[in-house]
């Protein structure tokens, strides 16, 4: 890929955030060539405070955020299965904390548009919980 995203790829393998404006530079560029589209999904993301009042000022207010809920015990278990990142402990131990700090009160801001969904599911039943509140 360009260099921009190996940089960021490079940081999101360490365990850390992307660079607020690299984020909101990405997805505002994104947003402009899908004028038509009838909302965006944003996997992950504001995942920190900054982000969130970036997104707002540049982005606009999300009408909607879901909250995929798994215990840590499973998170730690997806991580280290080699699928997506193939976490080491020291980096899944990181993401966790980060999570714990960073994301949860973007989560509590955003509480009167955020529905939560049990994520330690199958696929199937998870999904049928998303489309759910997408389609409300």
């Amino acid at each position: 890929g360009t260099e921009r995203w190996v940089r960021l790829f490079e940081t999101i393998q360490a365990g850390e955030l992307a660079p607020d404006d690299e984020v909101i530079a990405l997805l505002a560029a994104a947003m402009e060539t899908q004028k038509e589209a009838v909302g965006f999904l944003f996997d992950g993301f504001p995942a920190n405070m900054a982000q969130a009042r970036l997104c707002q000022d540049k982005l606009g207010s999300p009408a909607k955020v879901v909250v995929l809920e798994v215990p840590d015990s499973v998170m730690v278990d997806r991580l280290k299965d080699g699928v997506n990142f193939n976490d080491t402990e020291e980096t899944i131990k990181k993401r966790i904390q980060t999570f714990s700090e960073e994301t949860q009160p973007v989560i509590q801001a955003y509480a009167d548009v955020a529905s939560k969904v049990k994520a330690d599911r199958t696929s199937e039943d998870v999904f049928a919980d998303i489309k759910k509140i997408l389609d409300r």
